[in-house]
């Protein structure tokens, strides 16, 4: 064994031992929220999620991936390289398009269809469009910092260098056979140079500003993106958003003028997806509790600000696209397009980010189905207990369930 093979054989097993440790303390203590309820059972749910994200950030800090590069044929001019990179650079920069559009926020209950229309948005001239969670793009607490070096550190998303190398899984843990990976080539280096080179230029004097730059510097550096010609929003997608209260007043500071869309799945079903990808949501008081937190705060979001939060069925999202994508294109006052009709990464059309083994491309409605496998008691238990809250959401909806 070589000694990078041992490195990386070390890291894998740091990666196990604390994605063990995170699985076992977040679950006993949703598990223990389940069982409690008022300010008890927020503050453990709170514990929950901040344990989770620290974990996680531990984790690319003590055990981070080294994706290999694949080797090409011929010799390479190293100083040659170094040149053509540095023009590379200051050609972007030179041409730099500022990216300062507010953020589409889409959060709900994992496992309810966020993916899917973060991926319809994909294709819109309309739409600057994260492909991926947006994780530290969706700050969890401000201020923002304004040196460059610290600012990097708080926005820069720890997967990106993975997937430059590596690719991008249209959707996380996708159980498809499948394994394609789409090309995303967002050089880091050439991306923290745009970064730095905004925040020199703009001096940017709020939180906001220093975001505006993160995203500067993300959509120049993307070297085949394909563009929105004339970008009226940003889209971005984070499931765990809407239960993290601090995030969610993040997001409200920093884009006052944003919007906000929530999935919400009939309950039975999304227990059955919920269960098959993550253990926690096995448990019933775990899952009840999530699905009823996550909608509660998009009712309420929406009782609060009426004309910037939407609610879209689960169900008409997949059973009736174009009625849904209509209503949301009115909702965000953009052109209502074809695009907005078939998933994409960049343009290329994907597969779902299904629970269950997907074979084709598109918008699938084998979920719509998912509440079938559940027992009649099941099925009557969680209509007992979220039946009332999910007519409430469907009654709110921006489309009829």
């Amino acid at each position: 064994m070589t000694p990078a093979e041992a490195s990386e054989l070390r890291a894998r097993q740091r990666r196990r031992a604390i994605r063990g440790v995170r699985r076992s303390a977040v679950n006993a203590l949703l598990r223990a929220a389940a069982r409690t309820d008022g300010p008890t059972a927020k503050g453990l749910r709170v514990a929950a999620r901040g344990l989770e994200r620290t974990l996680k950030r531990a984790e690319h800090v003590l055990a981070p991936r080294r994706p290999r590069a694949p080797a090409i044929a011929g010799e390479w001019d190293a100083a040659r390289a170094v040149e053509e990179y540095a023009t590379l650079a200051a050609s972007v920069a030179y041409r730099l398009v500022p990216v300062y559009q507010p953020l589409v926020l889409i959060t709900q209950a994992p496992r309810s269809g966020g993916t899917l229309l973060m991926r319809l948005f994909d294709g819109h001239p309309e739409c600057y469009a994260i492909p991926h969670e947006l994780a530290t793009l969706l700050p969890s607490g401000l201020p923002l910092p304004r040196d460059p070096e610290a600012a990097w550190k708080a926005l820069d998303h720890p997967m990106l260098a993975t997937w430059f190398t590596g690719g991008l899984r249209a959707g996380k843990g996708q159980l498809s056979d499948d394994r394609t990976r789409y090309r995303f080539l967002l050089p880091p280096l050439l991306q923290r140079r745009l970064f730095e080179h905004s925040l020199a230029e703009r001096r940017p004097d709020s939180d906001r500003g220093v975001l505006d730059c993160y995203l500067t510097s993300y959509f120049n550096a993307w070297l085949d993106y394909r563009g929105a010609p004339s970008p009226k929003w940003v889209t971005g997608f984070e499931p765990a958003a809407i239960l993290q209260p601090e995030r969610l007043q993040c997001f409200r500071t920093l884009y006052p003028d944003g919007r906000l869309v929530s999935v919400v799945r009939d309950p039975a079903s999304w227990f059955v997806s919920a269960g098959r990808r993550n253990a926690r949501y096995q448990d019933r008081g775990v899952a009840v509790a999530t699905w009823r937190s996550s909608v509660e705060t998009a009712l309420r979001l929406r009782e609060e600000q009426p004309a910037r939060v939407a609610i879209v069925p689960f169900e008409a999202l997949v059973g009736r696209t174009e009625e849904t994508m209509r209503a949301l294109a009115r909702f965000l006052e953009i052109e209502f397009r074809e695009e907005l009709l078939a998933p994409t990464l960049n343009g290329q059309p994907t597969k779902a980010n299904s629970s269950f083994p997907v074979e084709q491309t598109g918008v699938i409605e084998a979920p719509l189905a998912r509440r079938d496998e559940l027992a009649a008691d099941d099925v009557a238990a969680i209509a007992r207990e979220l039946g009332a809250l999910h007519t409430r959401a469907l009654e709110a909806a921006l489309v009829a369930g």
